[in-house]
């Protein structure tokens, strides 16, 4: 009898569409995965930084293992969906030696698209980047998932366009790119376009699945404009395209992703977990303080395969947002905001409490 991880990752593969929040190959030891265009999306050549494996998925056999490494380290695996800014706090955890202060071998893995949840439920990672919808959408599905972190509780996302577009209105008819749909880019957009009250009126598609995929889309001329972050938005920028508007700007809450875990490996290894949330805890705060910019910009720069010139602006957004709030807790009303932007009556009815535990994270404050 097939188990209930690989029966579900069977179920949720197709259905499911994580934020892809940024761009840029996967460093050396991950191993990056994109999703295929959705039916119907936009599909430009590919982008030379665009990952292009799979991530394959095992089915799964309980629990996972916790038998120390050599090093006396108990090895764990997570994943994230794309190298990008707001990842900051995870890349430095791993560089600057928190985990391993805290007895965790943790090696990341970049993980694109719908895989992610999967790949957790089939115990390939124990650890997830999950935005909300995709947490209730798959909870819905009998997951039975929960996120203990925030990654950011604000859209960390720019609207960049063709330069004969100069306000959002003119936008008009066109349309706009995202990674996938039911995702966190189509979320900023529809947040965007009703903000200036062109929802309906701007065309929203997957352009490609990933952050550079959404730039050469752009590009090519294949898309009127495009959801990017930081440090692919920069890029747009140094283009030449123009900049309407962005999530930090407007400054409502709305959840990009959290860190994510199944209920079973949080009740079968709730130490773990404690020990891994302290770690990430301590990369938020060493992110946050501007005294660590060289060094968190070194590290961004690494993973995100650019140089500093292009990390810093998005580094110097993102710091307002460490900055101010210094515990990565998940803000119920940015998980509110997000949901209520979906189709799915379900998921527009999940309460944030039943996706969302914040209570691990401040037993190790």
């Amino acid at each position: 009898m097939k188990s209930l991880g690989s029966t579900l990752a069977a179920l949720l593969f197709v259905p499911l569409a994580l934020a892809a929040c940024g761009g840029g190959a996967a460093p050396a030891g991950s191993a990056p995965a994109s999703p295929a265009p959705a039916s119907g999306s936009i599909a430009p050549k590919p982008a030379s930084a665009a990952p292009s494996a799979s991530v394959a998925v095992k089915p799964a056999s309980g629990a996972a293992s916790a038998k120390p490494a050599a090093s006396g380290a108990i090895p764990i695996k997570a994943g994230y969906p794309q190298a990008t800014i707001t990842q900051a706090p995870l890349f430095t955890a791993v560089d600057e030696g928190f985990f391993k202060n805290n007895a965790l071998d943790v090696s990341i893995q970049q993980i694109g698209g719908p895989n992610e949840i999967p790949a957790a439920l089939a115990n390939e990672t124990q650890f997830a980047t999950v935005g909300a919808t995709e947490l209730a959408n798959a909870d819905q599905k009998g997951a039975n998932m929960v996120m203990i972190a925030t990654i950011i509780d604000y859209p960390f996302f720019w609207l960049y366009a063709n330069k004969k577009y100069k306000t959002v209105q003119d936008l008009a008819g066109g349309t706009i790119g995202i990674t996938a749909a039911g995702s966190s880019t189509d979320s900023a957009a529809r947040l965007f376009l009703s903000h200036y009250g062109m929802l309906g009126k701007v065309k929203i598609a997957p352009a490609g699945g990933t952050q550079p995929s959404i730039f050469a889309a752009m590009t090519q001329g294949g898309i009127a404009a495009g959801i990017l972050s930081p440090p692919v938005s920069e890029k747009a920028a140094q283009a030449g395209f123009t900049y309407l508007t962005d999530g930090v700007t407007l400054g409502v809450p709305m959840n990009t992703a959290g860190v994510v875990v199944t209920r079973a490996y949080l009740s079968a290894h709730a130490d773990i977990v404690k020990r891994y949330l302290k770690s990430y805890q301590q990369g938020w705060s060493f992110v946050g303080n501007p005294a660590n910019q060289a060094e968190a910009v070194k590290v961004l720069a690494k993973y995100t395969k650019s140089d500093a010139a292009t990390i810093e602006p998005g580094y110097k957004a993102a710091l307002k947002v460490w900055q101010g709030t210094k515990t990565p807790t998940v803000n119920p009303a940015a998980i509110t905001n997000l949901l209520n932007l979906s189709n799915d009556p379900k998921v527009r009815a999940t309460k944030p409490n039943d996706i969302i535990d914040n209570s691990i994270l401040q037993s190790v404050q």
